[in-house]
């Protein structure tokens, strides 16, 4: 499957423009993921640009790069150009984790639950409805 991982709030603890602590169980999901042949885009309104003399983007590439998380694209899917289609900003996925998304399991604490998700992940790749 190919992921769609916000960042911000979802990867690491909401501390914008600056990289918050990483959300506990994010890291070994997603390297999990990666290992089960899922293809992740993070999708962030994070862009190579100058924010308070901080590279918003270039900050959280460097948290995927320090954790060993292989990403597939950043803020689009190059799958897209085979087809001749325009890229977009609204990539194409077969699902998105994100921390505003209707549904997504948080624990007590507001934090994301990693491991509710990664049951999640495992269900629908195996095609369980």
């Amino acid at each position: 499957m190919i992921i769609g991982i916000d960042f911000d709030g979802t990867c690491v603890r909401s501390a914008f423009p600056y990289v918050g602590e990483s959300m506990p169980g994010c890291v070994e999901t997603l390297r999990y993921f990666t290992q089960c042949g899922h293809k992740l885009i993070l999708w962030s309104c994070r862009e190579y640009a100058e924010y308070q003399g901080v590279n918003l983007l270039k900050q959280a590439l460097n948290w995927f790069r320090h954790n060993k998380i292989e990403l597939y694209a950043v803020n689009e899917n190059p799958d897209i150009r085979q087809y001749g289609y325009p890229v977009s900003r609204k990539c194409h996925v077969d699902l998105i984790i994100d921390d505003h998304a209707l549904f997504i399991p948080k624990k007590s604490n507001g934090d994301l639950d990693w491991q509710k998700i990664r049951e999640e992940v495992d269900r629908l790749s195996k095609g369980e409805a």
